[in-house]
């Protein structure tokens, strides 16, 4: 898993990785270790190696076939709940969270301290989950149902499908972390994808107050632009 993560931490450059059955495997090795119970947890154990999962997939989405692969084995609705996931902050305080040699401190000054540290965990999750959103919206027909939702959530839709759109988790995050220059880069990159050659995406990002967002991001991460 993290040789597949790290093999794509240099720019993307995962043209030399073969396709075949393989490749099939890792993917879906990779889904089934994201998707496991008690990943979706607090825990920071939980939601690190979910992280390094969602990497290691968007290292593995290098062309259509694959993309297809993934979308057939689940990742739509799993990568749109980590999302979602992702989005929720400020951890209330427990007293088993608390650590025993931090009494010297004020309560506030735990909680925070507290607070500092989950919401790091989120945020690392936030950007691996943008990151793979960004590489599955390669795909055209992929990237509508991302972007406008399968248009239903009845039971009998197939589990593969989203049914609804990851685009409002989008934007929430691009609020959430707006000073965060990797999630603002993956989920700009995401809208100009999703908008590719789509007019009724690029309508809907518009109407969302995705160009807002887009030139704030621009505006707060000048220094990061590639």
């Amino acid at each position: 898993l993290v040789s597949i993560r790290d093999n794509g931490s240099a720019g993307d450059n995962c043209s030399d990785i073969d396709v075949g059955n393989e490749q099939t495997n890792n993917v879906k090795s990779t889904l089934m270790l994201s998707t496991v119970p008690g990943v979706s947890k607090n825990g920071e154990t939980e939601e690190r190696l979910a992280a390094s999962c969602f990497t290691a997939l968007r290292v593995l989405a290098i062309n259509d076939e694959i993309v297809q692969t993934m979308v057939a084995l689940g990742v739509l609705p799993t990568v749109t709940g980590a999302l979602e996931l992702s989005l929720s902050l400020d951890e209330p305080p427990t007293k088993g969270n608390i650590d025993e040699n931090a009494k010297k401190y004020t309560k506030q000054e735990i909680n925070i301290t507290r607070c500092v540290k989950f919401n790091g965990r989120k945020q690392r999750l936030a950007a691996a989950t943008l990151g793979l959103i960004r590489n599955l919206c390669g795909n055209d027909e992929i990237k509508t149902n991302l972007c406008l939702g399968s248009g239903s959530n009845s039971v009998d839709s197939p589990a593969s499908v989203a049914a609804f759109s990851a685009l409002p988790y989008i934007f929430h995050a691009m609020k959430v972390y707006s000073e965060t220059a990797i999630i603002q880069e993956h989920a700009c990159g995401t809208l100009a994808a999703m908008a590719l050659r789509r007019p009724a995406n690029a309508r809907a990002i518009i109407d969302g107050d995705g160009a807002r967002l887009i030139l704030t991001a621009m505006k707060r991460h000048e220094a990061n632009v590639n």
